[in-house]
């Protein structure tokens, strides 16, 4: 069983993943920490080799989660070579589960192109604004850089730009997703719904 998360940064897609897989015993795959991966080795060892910078280069998950590198892995998202890397490793990574009962993947394209006959399609949104608190929370938890509300709100907006008017793999969602807005829940609550729509398909 596959289970598709897709969703803009900051809807609780990670969050909420990671939580369904914990629930269900399946594997859990973060497409977007590739990109992240390919991202940050473009900015501190741009001659490193692409496969190189996801399975050999180790970052920390403070650099990884910057706001630096998220903006860079939404710009090189649109690389067809990184792309078509990334897609191959995801669809590897739900293909090789191992234990597992299943497979829950987060990212932006999972139901729509790295998966399209994914038992389940989930899509989440939140608003802008209430994505950017999310992240900027985060970052100040962390001490993961130093950020005002309204510069990760304009970074919010041009990810959301960038992330659905690009030519490969654009956000978007298809007719067989359920979408949740997660704006006015905590996480807890978002799964709680989550998890009743995978149990009535299990």
């Amino acid at each position: 069983m596959i289970v598709a998360i897709d969703g803009p940064a900051g809807s609780g897609k990670g969050t909420i993943a990671s939580m369904l897989a914990e629930y269900f015993g399946f594997k859990y795959v973060d497409s977007g920490l590739l990109y992240r991966k390919v991202a940050a080795a473009s900015i501190w060892a741009p001659s490193v080799d692409l496969q190189d910078a996801i399975y050999s280069m180790d970052f920390s998950k403070d650099v990884l989660r910057s706001e630096e590198v998220g903006a860079r892995a939404s710009e090189i998202a649109g690389v067809p070579q990184i792309r078509s890397l990334v897609t191959e490793l995801s669809r590897r990574c739900a293909q090789n589960i191992g234990p597992y009962a299943g497979v829950v993947m987060d990212g932006r394209d999972i139901g729509t192109v790295v998966f399209p006959g994914a038992t389940c399609k989930i899509y989440l949104t939140a608003s802008p604004e209430v994505r950017a608190k999310r992240r900027l929370a985060y970052i100040n938890r962390h001490g993961s850089g130093t950020a005002t509300y309204e510069e990760v709100y304009e970074n919010i907006l041009e990810r959301d730009s960038r992330d659905s008017s690009r030519e490969i793999a654009p956000l978007t969602i298809s007719d067989d997703y359920v979408v949740i807005d997660t704006s006015n829940e905590i996480p807890k609550e978002s799964f709680s719904r989550i998890k009743k729509i995978v149990e009535n398909i299990l």
